[in-house]
């Protein structure tokens, strides 16, 4: 029994400035909080571990009726002062003869509180060992911890606090004022600038501004401060110097978090010799990296190739770095003002241009790996391992452009990422590097050759017919100054299809055998130059040549599977499945266009899901069934919106001729109403959901509902994105790693989207993505 009463039943102190509500993240910290007695909220400097920790200590009050204690040790230096702060704040006499620990432990032993140990990254080991020995002596007790890195101590639940949430990229679209990161800085840039309000004139600069800040409510709160001398437009201009923006924090407040630069360095100091040298190194890195790729790179003088993998967990621990799980592999990633400031250190080592190269070299090696290893049974995996992968490309492209002297470098990079743009569905992203690396000055060479015949299949995918006549034209005149037959075997093929395009199609079936007998004579039947058997069947097949277009896809087919190329055998599923059609065997066409089916869906190849799902349309229809073939009409409408290929379909007059003609007989089967019906229910498919009908995989189809209507909510640039990847059938995960955004992130992203919508499934933001005039998504090859 306690002799001598404490005067106050809890310490908390009251919060001067309002908290921007985290929902999720106090929901989830209070439902770990009763299954777990040692809680310890983790995460960089600045992302808001202590205002989440108090805000979640003052609702769970009621909970504890010895109090709720908040014990500040950013103040405390010695360790063996961190009992003693502790025994302070809970009121303790300090008048005992007994050790402090044991003291402490007495007067816990019959208690039911809580306790909040904030900031104990610096004086962690000590933290561990008390929390360690009040835990079993004390079993009323809870500890909730802040701190940059777990106390490690046996029961403890991590939760790493998330930034708060940001409007991503372009917010155009309105609607900014629901993210986090938003609200709070127009609640501390009313305080700083009394009247200033997010508007539709300002949100645009406030969303990018926020986005740039990683959501950090620290550098949030700077930012806002700044608003009485600057716009937002100018914090926003001058913010590539952060560091020294983002000061003059309020007064009262802790040293460290008084400028950015300040909360971070005291990050940094935290960190062993090593740690330090690795996360300056580990900077050049953009968005996502693993452990390969971060030996690779960063390993050298102070950091040995063995020590990179504990090094790596000892920044994850200090949360410098984040986990970026997928389904093979883990990856890592710095959020970017933590990436600054690496940079920073990197630049005054005089190391920042010998790191971004390395980063290139081992990009460039990767990416040529790669497309070494195409056809064969390691495509799948390579596939999966350049998703989310972007940045990283990105960082490398740039350097060779910005570098004197990488154009060459530049050129082989962009030219041989051809299965990244291409068959991972970057085309746009493609067009840009390729304009970028053949502007540079580099002269007549079996690289540029290359990244001219790269650029015109680019221009074929998007139905580009004058940039596909100019890059392939260029391609073979500097191709024969060089010698270089495989870029004149790749540009003839290519010019085939483009023949096609034009309807010339005598043309094109005779270069598509020139181009396939230069392939031969090569040794080069591999991707792309396998892509030459689909172009010539399409030729043969608009000739009347049965034959030879069957035997054109046969023995593509036939090479395809011997070298385990996916990707090529569902071309040739598909060019063959069209032949069999015409040539009246309708059975086994569906047969061949359902094997298309299944493996294009599974490389989320749009365009050749797309077509798979045309041509089973026309078998459908073929069989007599017009109500089903009107159904997949209507989901094609939606695909071909969705990819933003009308180009490629209007220029493609086969593709036009065979859909127009099915589509006539299948309305006149039916009836106007009826075949409205039919098309309204398709249009409301998700991909997957269309694959699975396509496939006979799925139940009869529900009566038509309702759509939301395009007009009726506008949303974001990047929730338009969403969007577009939610009617692909991709998974939220999978959304995640296309974006290079948090799982997490995706998630709000499509709650969001469901509440502007008016929506209640994913099928129906699939319906209205297709639907919207601003859809621009990606699309893949021909």
């Amino acid at each position: 029994m306690r002799t001598i009463p404490r005067p106050h039943a809890g310490y908390l102190p009251a919060e001067r400035t309002t908290f921007v509500d985290r929902r999720q993240a106090s929901a989830e910290v209070k439902r770990l909080l009763p299954a777990s007695r040692l809680v310890t909220l983790t995460g960089p400097g600045g992302v808001g571990k202590t205002r989440l920790a108090v805000h979640v200590a003052r609702e769970l009050q009621r909970a504890f009726p010895g109090g709720v204690w908040l014990v500040e040790l950013a103040k405390v230096q010695d360790p063996g002062m961190l009992v003693h702060a502790v025994a302070t704040t809970l009121h303790l006499p300090d008048q005992s003869a007994r050790y402090p620990l044991t003291a402490l432990l007495k007067f816990l032993a019959e208690e039911r509180l809580l306790i909040v140990l904030d900031n104990c990254e610096h004086l962690v080991t000590a933290a561990a060992q008390m929390v360690n020995a009040v835990l079993p002596a004390a079993p009323g007790v809870r500890v909730l911890a802040t701190s940059r890195e777990p106390l490690n101590v046996p029961g403890e639940q991590v939760f790493p606090v998330p930034p708060l949430g940001v409007p991503q990229l372009d917010t155009s679209g309105g609607g900014v004022g629901q993210y986090e990161a938003v609200t709070l800085f127009a609640e501390r840039g009313a305080a700083a600038l009394p009247g200033f309000r997010v508007d539709r004139e300002n949100e645009p600069a406030v969303a990018r501004l926020c986005q740039r800040l990683d959501g950090l409510p620290l550098a949030i709160e700077l930012a806002a401060r700044r608003l009485r001398g600057l716009s937002v437009e100018q914090i926003l201009q001058r913010l590539e110097n952060r560091f020294q923006l983002l000061t003059a924090g309020p007064r009262g407040g802790l040293p460290r978090h008084q400028t950015l630069q300040a909360a971070i360095e005291w990050s940094f100091d935290l960190c062993s010799p090593t740690e330090q040298t690795l996360w300056a190194r580990l900077s050049v890195f953009a968005g996502e990296f693993d452990l390969e790729a971060a030996e690779q790179v960063c390993a050298g003088s102070d950091v040995a190739e063995g020590d990179v993998l504990d090094t790596i967990f000892g920044l994850v621990d200090k949360s410098i770095l984040s986990r970026a799980e997928n389904d093979t592999t883990t990856r890592y990633r710095m959020l970017e003002t933590i990436r600054q400031y690496g940079r920073q250190r990197l630049a005054a080592q005089g190391a920042e241009t010998m790191l971004r190269r390395r980063h290139r070299d081992y990009y460039l090696a990767l990416a040529e790996q790669a497309d070494a290893q195409w056809l064969g049974v390691r495509q799948r995996q390579w596939w999966q391992r350049f998703q989310g992968q972007g940045p990283n490309l990105w960082a490398a492209l740039d350097f060779c452009c910005t570098q004197p002297g990488e154009a060459r470098a530049g050129l082989r990079l962009a030219s041989v990422l051809w299965f990244y743009w291409v068959a991972c569905g970057f085309v746009r992203d493609g067009r840009y590097w390729l304009d970028r690396v053949l502007a540079l000055p580099y002269g007549a060479s079996r690289e540029r050759a290359r990244a001219l015949w790269v650029d015109g299949w680019i221009g074929l995918v998007q139905g580009d017919l004058p940039r596909i006549e100019r890059s392939l034209g260029e391609c073979l005149d500097v191709a024969d100054r060089v010698g270089d037959r495989a870029a004149i075997a790749h540009a003839t093929q290519f010019l085939g299809f483009h023949a096609v395009l034009c309807d010339d199609i005598a043309r094109a079936a005779e270069l598509e055998e020139q181009a396939l007998a230069m392939h031969r004579a090569l040794g080069e039947l591999r991707q792309p130059a396998l892509r030459t058997f689909v172009y010539g069947a399409i030729a043969y097949l608009e000739l009347g040549d049965l034959d030879r277009a069957m035997a054109l896809g046969e023995e593509g087919r036939s090479i395809s599977e011997r070298a385990g190329d996916e990707l090529a055998q569902g071309w040739m599923h598909w060019v063959l499945a069209a032949v069999r059609r015409i040539a009246g065997d309708v059975a086994a066409a569906e047969e061949e266009a359902r094997a298309a089916l299944r493996l294009t869906h599974s490389f989320h190849d749009v365009l050749y899901v797309t077509l798979c799902l045309m041509l089973l349309a026309l078998v459908a229809m073929d069989r007599g069934d017009a109500e089903r073939s009107a159904r997949l009409f209507g989901v094609l409408e939606q695909l071909w919106k969705l990819m933003g290929a009308i180009p490629l379909l209007g220029n493609a007059e086969f593709l036009v001729r065979w859909q127009s003609d099915c589509e006539r007989r299948a309305r006149k089967a039916l009836g106007d109403r009826a075949y409205e019906a039919a098309y309204q229910q398709g249009k409301q498919l998700d991909v997957d959901q269309a694959v699975a009908y396509a496939l006979r995989e799925q139940a009869p189809l529900p009566p038509p509902g309702k759509v939301p209507a395009a007009g009726g909510s506008v949303l974001t640039r990047r929730e338009r994105e969403v969007a577009e990847l939610v009617a692909q059938g991709l998974s939220n995960k999978d959304i995640a790693s296309r974006l290079v955004i948090s799982q997490r992130t995706a998630e709000t992203h499509v709650e969001h989207i469901l509440i502007k919508l008016g929506a209640t499934s994913r099928t129906q933001i699939a319906a209205w993505a297709v639907g919207s005039k601003h859809n621009e998504g990606h699309s893949s090859t021909p």
